[in-house]
């Protein structure tokens, strides 16, 4: 199951010397990364290191991260003009002797300002705007975490027993069966002489199909590995 959590940088953020051990942790393990950029996201340091380390999560794990303009040019963030242009400026004055630091919020800005994101000077109705997200986010962590497997879901093996029972007719005259999920081994299409379309993605466990129907005009197999 996948799980949204949102962060912010509020007053105890603030307060405490470094990014928590349990924020950096949630970081790490996490799939997907959306950065909402506003005016003042430069002037916050936490923001900045969440940055590199979200960067870097994406370097070694493949994270996906998604920016987000809210009511500014992402060409601000690329070439730290603007806002960010002050907010960084602030920064070199307050860590001089940390010129590092600074080079490497400088790097990470560019590069995050290069990838696929939103505009919201461009999906200027933000209910759109939001729905686009929301839509882009579902789509990707359905794609990163395919449903894998049945077990530890209530109610679900009744659903299992009855796709078996009907697999173990003689003849069915089924002509469109899809299979989503870690369920079956094997895949008896003898049964199936009618079967047209065959859909079987995700199927892990799935080894063989002992005879593809004559009528079968379409199959998708798709991250059914083991076939």
């Amino acid at each position: 199951m996948n799980f949204l959590q949102t962060f912010i940088d509020d007053d105890g953020l603030k307060r405490a010397d470094e990014i928590s051990p349990a924020l950096l942790k949630a970081i790490e393990e996490s799939k997907i990364s959306v950065i909402i950029f506003s005016e003042g996201y430069a002037s916050s340091k936490w923001c900045l290191d969440e940055l590199v380390k979200i960067l870097e999560c994406k370097e070694k794990n493949g994270q996906v991260v998604m920016p987000v303009f809210f009511h500014l040019n992402p060409s601000d963030v690329r070439k730290q003009t603007g806002s960010f242009k002050d907010a960084l400026a602030k920064h070199e004055k307050n860590f001089k002797k940390m010129p590092e630091k600074i080079r490497r919020w400088r790097a990470a800005l560019t590069k995050v300002s290069n990838l696929s994101g939103w505009d919201s000077m461009e999906i200027r109705l933000e209910s759109k705007l939001v729905a686009e997200i929301v839509k882009e986010i579902s789509k990707k962590l359905n794609d990163i975490s395919p449903p894998s497997d049945c077990e530890g879901f209530d109610g679900i093996g009744s659903h299992i027993d009855r796709i078996e029972s009907l697999l173990s007719i003689e003849k069915l005259d089924f002509k469109i069966v899809g299979i989503c999920g870690n369920v079956f081994e094997n895949l008896p299409t003898k049964k199936l002489s009618q079967l047209r379309w065959l859909w079987l993605r995700y199927c892990k466990k799935l080894q063989s199909i002992p005879e593809v129907p004559q009528a079968l005009e379409h199959l998708d197999a798709s991250n059914s590995r083991r076939l």
